[in-house]
């Protein structure tokens, strides 16, 4: 199948029908002038193929493609090819039976694009699908090279390379089968994953909510027959305990009334008792107040008052003694700040004084800049003007050039004499030196010491300094004034608390106290197992409510708490107590609170006027049972009604105190009226715990301002001392440097150093006065040239005269700056010089002034310690005074809590003989009321359930349904309980359905995992068919390789004789092997060169090319073994059997017919019916292209070629050439017959072609074997 005839009608340049017919079944050139439309004609048959990079056929749309875009009213464009079909073997799959395939396309301005086969309208799919099945695929067209695929094949990496040789392979369709087998996975994937989310999302919900729903309903049905069973159990056992309660009822109501009326007996006895030790109080309450009188309360002001003066004496002491610390310190800092001032005001003016020196030195150099730019301006201006200058250097002058070479001789024998007398005195001066430090070892050892000594004050001064910073850094004088002020103002406000707190206690009485003498208990005794007395342990929460409290808890308020019974035994018997006492020990007390259903019934009756007692007080957690055994047992009402009726309640009956302290006493008894002395004293206690409170707040406050300020005097000592140690190491510095001064080896090198700077001096004017003799010499050399050329002379003076002025007056400039700058910073180091000055003055007074304020300190100090001594002993002796009233006080306290105890012991017997009376009386109603109750509800058991009369005989008995122990009745109500809330519960959301829709939800989700597993198992083939495709993929493309490369071996050495090349794996060494081959074929085809023609040409091309190719294919053969080519492959060329480590050592032209022997190759693998060649030989020179053009006569028989050249080596191999013109703006094609093969000979399918090529094939083969131990290297 070929190209017979093109038709182009409104195609780009080709704006009239022009018919192309004519066309050679193998090789057609085209030729023309630039822009005659040569590359159009290519352009329509990709055209026509159907190409969709629009960029190919140099246009961006299709609208291009119109003769100037429909402008020139041609308003379509059509292409159309004819193909000769005659032979069927290589005709298109379904066209067989076509002689000739006529395939048109036309395109609209505005409009589609259209195709046609035959004259019948044909989608673009039918018609790629034409030309892909004869390898014409022109959106990857193989068979199309255009000039820019020539420079990418030779810049491709070894990756693009290998991708070459898989689309010539053909393994491309495989890679998208495979494509699209990876997009079917993936399709599947998605299914399964849809399969997978609705197992998660619906399926498995849906099975589990219907298994949850079946069990729930079987629950349901159990729970049902079990409440029936527990039903009778429960009514059976109610049945049994009525009638138990009726037969024991009769016996128990005897007991109770017996025990009644002996408690009453004994309540009547006890309030006798309390009564006599009611009136015992009464007496010493007398006492006490007597105690207590006007010369106690006397006595307790005068040693209040002596110990208020003694506190502020102490105060007074304390604060002057801080006083004295702080102005000593001061006084320290400023002598330490007034000789750190001076040390600052004479460094201050040393640094002046080496700055003056400086200055001095940079007037110097400023004056000497303004001589030389004066020097300068007066050469420039004699170079100007033609006349030596005054002042000018010798042998600069002007004047004539004879006399400027006389001064320029005389400048430099002037310059050598002072280079000669500078140099003998610097040498002189430097003996000087050395005889100034010889003999002086003995001083020089002294001297080194001296100095070792100035360098280690230096340091310790540089540490000392350092370590100033670090301390100043930590301490805070602003900080330190505030705490002093703090801690004053705290050392009053906890003086005035705890005078407070003394007062208040001391007015609360000695029964707050619980004293005992603690070292008589031995070494193993706790004090922390001592509570204290219950006053002191709870906290009023209701103020209002604290006389009720005191009340409720009467003589118990007053009872120690200690932490267990062996604790107070020991209390007892070894705490030598001055008083009797009662002990609670928590380990033995049986506290116990009112029960919740009585506060509540409490409550409802008084309307929310009834709390218990032990709610509102506070106390801590381990003394709780204590707490209850005080409080628990009363109610606190806010009125008489309220507990009136909480009292005498049948459901509460509990005793009800009110806050006015009326006591409400369900025993029938009520107490009221004027209390006893002590009233409120839970409210002075409180009002004590206050301020105790306040007291260790402001104690605690008070010690973490003592710690900071200790932490803050402590820095600042460390602070002044390292500031004293910081002076004494400047003093030693300072000391040492004087000693250094005025040893007698420091004078001698200073003698030497001063010498040797006057010879270094020396030195540099010598050597100053040798660059003048140069520069003289070299002048008077300039002079001696310039002698013949005056006037060129002076412009060149004139040129370099301004340079140097130019030169001179920055100098002058930057050095006049600089003595500016040196005298601003003068004038400041003055100034800094008399402000520090001042500053040493000023810190000097302060250091006096300091001094006297610490010694005006120091006197109140010690005034102030003498009048603490004094207040001290007045205190002493009215605190005497006082503790001895105290102490008789304390001894009639003591024998006053002892009756009060007494009476309240009685009066607790009296109440709990009375409550128990009252309990028994209360029971023994009861007991009747529960006995008449009990035989009415035997009677309504049996009448609601018949079947008791029937079996009440198995109830109680083991084994049977009424077994009372194997299941309890309580634990069968709480069960019953249990049942009928689920019962409640499940019949909300029970579903009877829920078998059913369970089966059936089941079998969907069987199904879907069976749908599941098959789609798995198809995923599983595929990828196996997947695993063996790549396989033959592999097998196919080695083929391939090998192929192509022995194709590109030959194709290569045809076009560039006495070359091979190779496609080579890059870890692989089979490339090497065919390269070798290759080149050997080429070699023996280089020797043929010297038969050559008188044309250039190879006298036998045809056999060449066959000798490589069989020498490349025994190449092939020496390794079968499939190469891993998944690296990729680089291109290797040889010349003359030399491999070439990279391409970039190829000439243009070599490189451009190495990537189109390369592209031919691959073209050859599986040819194509069609190839198209687009000016390929434009970068290479006659003998090359005529060379191309005899290769596709050669390689090429079976396809036909359309080659677009200009060179006449390429178009004159050509059987039909097309030439192309451009006449009107219109293109025009004229077609001509080129030659015909001429050399049968070269034409390998004849008998002496064949007998050549074999014979060709043999010699290389032998030049191969013969050269391969040479290029196994490679």
């Amino acid at each position: 199948m070929f190209i017979k005839e093109v038709v182009l009608d409104g195609f780009k340049s080709y704006a009239k029908r022009t018919v192309i017919s004519g066309f050679d079944p193998e090789f057609n050139a085209i030729t023309g002038l630039n822009g005659s439309g040569k590359s159009n004609i290519l352009d329509a048959v990709c055209f026509v193929l159907g190409i969709s990079n629009l960029s190919q056929v140099r246009a961006s749309n299709l609208q291009e493609l119109v003769y100037k875009q429909g402008q020139a009213h041609v308003k379509k464009a059509s292409v159309t090819l004819v193909f000769d079909n005659s032979d069927a073997a290589q005709s298109p799959v379904g066209y067989e039976g076509f002689d000739t395939i006529t395939v048109t396309r036309q395109v609209v301005v505005g409009g589609r694009s259209k195709y046609f086969i035959n004259g019948s309208a044909a989608q673009a799919s039918r018609v790629q699908t034409l030309f892909h099945s004869v390898q014409l695929n022109v959106n990857n067209p193989h068979f199309l090279i255009m000039q820019g695929r020539i420079t990418k094949v030779l810049n491709m990496k070894p990756v693009e390379v290998l991708g070459m040789l898989e689309e010539a392979a053909g393994t491309r369709m495989y890679e998208d089968k495979k494509r699209s087998a990876e997009r079917v996975i993936d399709k599947k994937e998605g299914k399964v994953r849809e399969i997978n989310e609705v197992l998660a999302k619906e399926i498995n919900p849906t099975l589990a909510r219907l298994r949850d729903e079946q069990r729930e309903y079987r629950r349901h049905q159990q729970n049902r027959e079990e409440l029936e069973k527990l039903a009778r159990l429960i009514a059976a056992h109610q049945w049994v305990v009525a009638t138990e309660a009726f037969e024991r009822s009769i016996e128990d109501l005897d007991t109770l009334k017996e025990q009644a009326a002996q408690a009453r007996a004994d309540a009547t006895r006890l309030r006798a008792e309390a009564d006599a030790k009611e009136a015992r109080v009464a007496e010493l309450e007398e006492a006490r107040r007597a105690a207590m009188g006007p010369e106690y309360r006397r006595v307790a002001d005068l040693e209040a008052e002596r110990g208020k003066a003694l506190v502020e004496a102490q105060a007074r002491l304390a604060s002057a003694k801080d006083t004295l610390k702080r102005e000593e310190r001061a006084a320290q800092a400023a002598a330490a700040a007034a000789a750190e001032a001076e040390a600052a005001a004479g460094a201050i003016a040393t640094r002046l004084a080496k700055r003056q020196e400086e200055d001095a030195a940079v007037c110097a150099r400023a004056a000497a800049a303004k001589a030389e730019y004066e020097a300068a301006e007066a050469a420039y201006e004699a170079a100007c003007t033609g006349v030596a200058a005054a002042g000018a250097k010798a042998g600069e002058g002007g004047g004539t050039v004879q006399g400027r070479m006389m001064q320029a001789r005389e400048a430099a024998a002037s310059a050598a004499v002072k280079a000669d007398t500078a140099g003998m005195r610097a040498k002189h001066l430097r003996d000087e030196a050395a005889a100034c430090l010889s003999g002086l070892g003995a001083s020089k050892a002294a001297f080194d010491r001296l100095r070792a000594d100035k360098e280690s004050a230096g340091a310790a001064a540089r540490a000392a300094e350092e370590a100033v910073e670090r301390l100043a850094g930590s301490h805070d004088a602003r900080e330190e004034k505030a705490l002093l002020a703090r801690r004053d103002e705290r050392a009053r406000a906890v003086d005035k608390l705890s005078a407070a707190a003394d007062k208040e206690a001391a007015s609360l009485g000695s029964r707050l106290r619980f004293d005992y003498d603690e070292s008589s208990m031995g070494a193993r005794w706790d004090p922390a197992a001592v509570k204290g007395v219950v006053a002191r342990l709870v906290r009023v929460k209701d103020p209002s409510a604290a006389t009720a409290l005191e009340v409720a808890a009467g003589g118990r308020l007053w009872q120690v708490v200690v932490q267990s019974a062996d604790a107070g035994k020991a209390l007892l018997k070894k705490g030598r107590l001055q008083r009797r006492v009662t002990l609670i020990p928590l380990d033995r007390v049986s506290g116990a609170s009112i029960p919740a259903d009585r506060v509540a019934r409490a409550s409802e009756i008084s309307r929310g006027k009834a709390v218990p007692a032990l709610s509102l007080v506070g106390y801590s957690e381990e003394v709780e049972a204590a707490m209850q055994h005080v409080f628990g047992r009363a109610l606190v009402c806010e009125d008489k009604a309220a507990a009136q009726a909480c009292a005498f309640d049948r459901a509460v009956r509990c005793v009800s105190v009110t806050k006015e302290g009326d006591v409400y006493d369900p025993a029938g008894t009520l107490e009221g009226g004027s209390r006893a002395s002590g009233g409120g004293i839970l409210l002075r206690l409180g009002k004590l715990a206050d301020i105790q409170e306040r007291l260790d707040a402001a104690r605690t406050e008070l010690a973490v301002i003592e710690k900071r300020l200790s932490e803050l005097q402590a820095a600042g000592a460390a602070l002044e001392e390292a500031r004293a140690e910081r002076d004494v190491c400047l003093h030693r510095m300072r000391m040492a440097e004087d000693r250094l001064a005025s040893c007698e080896y420091a004078e001698a090198k200073g003698r030497a150093d001063k010498a040797s700077e006057e010879a270094a001096a020396l030195e540099a004017e010598a050597a100053a006065q040798r660059a003048e003799v140069e520069r003289a010499t070299a002048l008077l050399a300039k002079l001696e040239g310039d002698s013949g050329d005056e006037e060129g002379r002076r412009e060149r003076e004139e040129a370099d005269a301004e340079k140097r002025l130019a030169a001179a007056k920055k100098a002058a400039v930057k050095a006049e700056k600089a003595m500016a700058g040196a005298a601003q910073r003068a004038e400041e180091l003055g100034l800094e010089l008399e402000r520090a000055k001042t500053d040493a003055a000023d810190a000097a007074k302060a250091a006096e002034a300091a001094q006297a304020s610490a010694a005006e300190s120091r006197g109140k100090c010690e005034e102030a310690e003498e009048r603490v001594r004094e207040d001290a002993e007045a205190h002493a002796e009215a605190d005497d005074a006082l503790g001895e009233h105290r102490r008789r006080v304390a001894e009639t306290d003591e024998l006053l809590a002892g009756v009060l105890r007494e009476r309240d012991e009685a009066r607790s017997g009296a109440d709990e003989a009375e409550a128990t009376a009252v309990r028994s009386e209360a029971e023994a109603r009861s007991v009747d009321e529960a006995r008449r109750k009990g035989k009415r509800q035997a009677a309504q058991l049996e009448r609601a359930h018949p079947w008791i009369e029937e079996e009440r005989a198995q109830f109680g008995k083991a084994g049977t349904l009424y077994d009372f122990q194997a299941t309890s009745p309580e634990a069968a109500r709480e069960r019953v309980a249990a049942l009928q809330e689920d019962q409640e519960r499940l019949k909300r959301k029970i579903n009877l359905d829920a078998g059913a829709m369970l089966e059936r939800a089941e079998r969907e989700y069987r199904g879907l995992v069976d749908k599941k597993d098959r789609i798995e198992a198809d995923k599983r083939k595929i990828q196996r068919v997947i695993g063996e495709l790549d396989a033959k993929k592999v097998e196919a493309l080695d083929t391939t390789w090998r192929r192509v490369n022995r194709d590109f071996a030959s194709i290569f050495s045809t076009l560039l004789p006495g070359t091979s090349a190779c496609l080579a794996p890059l870890d692989g060494p089979a490339a090497g092997s065919a390269g070798s081959a290759a080149a050997a074929a080429a070699a023996g085809s280089d020797d043929d060169d010297d038969d050559s023609d008188v044309d250039g040409e190879a006298a036998s091309p045809a056999a060449a090319a066959a000798a490589a190719a069989a020498a490349a294919a025994a190449a092939g053969s020496a390794s079968s073994a499939a190469q891993d080519l998944s690296s990729g492959l680089e291109i290797r060329v040889s010349f003359n059997g030399v491999w070439k480590e990279s391409l970039t050592e190829l000439s243009g032209g070599q490189r451009s017919l190495l990537a189109l022997s390369l592209i031919l190759a691959m073209l050859l693998f599986k040819p194509a019916p069609v190839y198209i060649l687009d000016e390929v030989d434009a970068a290479l020179d006659l003998s090359h292209t005529q060379n191309i053009g005899r290769m596709l006569r050669t390689h090429f028989r079976g396809s036909q070629f359309l080659v677009v050249s200009l060179k006449q080596g390429m178009f004159s191999n050509a059987n039909v050439i097309f030439r192309t013109k451009f006449v009107d703006g219109v293109s025009t094609v004229t077609r001509t017959i080129g030659r015909k093969e001429a050399a049968p000979a070269a034409d390998a399918s004849g008998p002496r072609g064949a007998k050549a090529a074999a014979a060709a094939a043999a010699s290389a083969a032998a030049a191969a074997s013969a050269a391969a131990p040479a290029v196994a290297a490679i």
